[in-house]
């Protein structure tokens, strides 16, 4: 496949796997697939490996459990509620001057349910609810940011393969050199010099490619502890990187729909006022807590005593009730005022940052989507050394062949290649890394689909 063919191909698939994707939570219902899960066949597969064993996501499993057993706690305030007391013992009596003892048994059991609290228990149970809620969206979110997590690690992790693969060629055309160079010397052609400093520039490379492996091992090394691999588990049997498209208008007006509707689309946005709507709840239950509270109550009693010795006879005493009880918390030395006043200055607070809030995620998808434009531009360039690069490589094949160059000049060729596409790898990179914010900035439905 000639540079131009392959560089046309690359663009068509690239601009097909754009077209296909739905970034914004407005547009759930549509078919699509996020584009960085074609960095790689495999990479889908990692991103669904990580949502499922990530140590991320089990710490946030946890605190889902935990905000569902906070709702339920505060749910129970409003809910009907039956206790049972019991106690026998040996009891000693003096009663006006006349005396008993014996073994006394004593119980009772009451059912309670509240009538009318102002309305702070249905606050409880709300509160609670907005709790579990929240641990949902917090969830949600950190799965948003181990996505982008996991493309700018593989992405590290593809461009230091290629740059391994680049040393490597790097190191084979070196040794090539030295070894004509020490030919040379030994005929005399060459002085001794020259090949020392060769051969000190020869061990500087290879300490660059071990530093190279060093980094290629940490880079695999995150990649696994962000995907929930194990040390055996396969990363991947094919490492390439698609180049970026020209053509992003589609991400441009996706990033503007989202900023529009920032409000009723951003789980972060929601997040942060589940948080107002609970101080609100707080409020209400504080305004209401020195107020009398109203509880239907049904209680049996029994209490049976049997006098071994005294002048008593055994007592048996029997008490049913049914009826409603009254609880009224007229003075508490101001706790409550206090309560009040630290409500609505956190309500004050939260509505500030909620404003911030919105405003502040505008700007940085402006922002990203202003940088990301700058990206395309560099990887076009960088495309364009490639194929060039590429198609000088295929010229010099052409030329080999009809004798016109050496093998050690095709060989530079190829290394040229190789140093091209490390630099068309490396902005692929940034271009996907770039991208991998703006999908999370707008809370992709397509990548929460994962948690599904």
């Amino acid at each position: 496949m000639s540079c131009f063919r392959r560089y046309l191909f690359y663009s068509v698939l690239c601009w097909f796997v754009l077209g296909g994707s739905i970034f914004s939570r407005a547009q759930t219902g549509a078919s699509s697939i996020v584009p960085l899960d074609r960095l790689d066949s495999e990479l889908r597969a990692h991103i669904e490996h990580a949502a499922a064993d990530s140590w991320q996501m089990d710490l946030q499993d946890i605190l889902v459990s935990r905000g569902e057993a906070t709702s339920t706690r505060m749910s129970a305030a409003r809910a009907f509620r039956l206790s049972a007391n019991a106690n026998v013992g040996y009891q000693q009596q003096d009663a006006g001057g006349v005396n008993s003892d014996g073994v006394n048994l004593r119980y009772d059991i009451a059912a309670r349910k509240p009538l009318y609290h102002w309305g702070s228990n249905d606050a409880d149970h709300e509160y609670g609810l907005l709790v579990l809620e929240s641990s949902k969206h917090r969830r949600s979110l950190t799965f948003l940011n181990l996505y982008r997590s996991l493309v700018s690690s593989y992405a590290d992790y593809v461009v230091l393969k290629q740059q391994e693969k680049d040393q490597l060629l790097s190191l084979e055309i070196f040794e090539a050199d030295l070894k004509l160079l020490r030919d040379q010397v030994e005929r005399g052609e060459r002085p001794q010099s020259r090949l020392n400093e060769e051969n000190v520039k020869y061990e500087r490379s290879q300490l660059g490619y071990e530093s190279l492996k060093i980094r290629l091992q940490k880079a695999e090394n995150e990649f696994r502890t962000v995907a929930g691999l194990g040390d055996n588990a396969v990363i991947s049997t094919k490492l390439e990187l698609v180049p970026a498209p020209e053509d992003i208008s589609l991400i441009e007006n996706q990033v503007n729909g989202f900023i529009a509707q920032i409000e009723t689309d951003s789980l972060l946005y929601e997040e942060k006022k589940f948080r107002l709507d609970q101080e609100d709840l707080r409020l209400h239950k504080y305004k209401v807590n020195n107020r009398p509270k109203v509880d239907g109550i049904v209680r049996f009693r029994k209490d049976t005593e049997t006098i071994a010795t005294g002048n008593r006879n055994n007592l048996d005493l029997e008490e049913a009730f049914a009826g409603i009880e009254m609880n009224w918390n007229i003075y508490d030395g101001g706790a409550t005022r206090g309560f009040v006043r630290d409500t609505i200055q956190s309500k004050r607070q939260l509505e500030r940052e909620l404003r911030n809030l919105r405003e502040e995620m505008a700007t940085d998808l402006r922002f990203m989507l202003s940088d990301l434009k700058i990206i395309v531009q560099q990887c076009q360039l960088d495309e364009q050394d490639y194929s060039w690069s590429v198609g000088g490589y295929e010229q010099g094949l052409q030329d080999r062949e009809a004798g016109r160059l050496s093998e050690k000049e095709i060989g530079v060729l190829r290394r040229g290649v190789e140093v091209q596409k490390t630099k068309a790898f490396i902005s692929r990179a940034r271009y996907y890394k770039a991208l991998a914010s703006i999908h999370v900035a707008m809370e992709s439905s397509v990548i929460l689909s994962y948690l599904d």
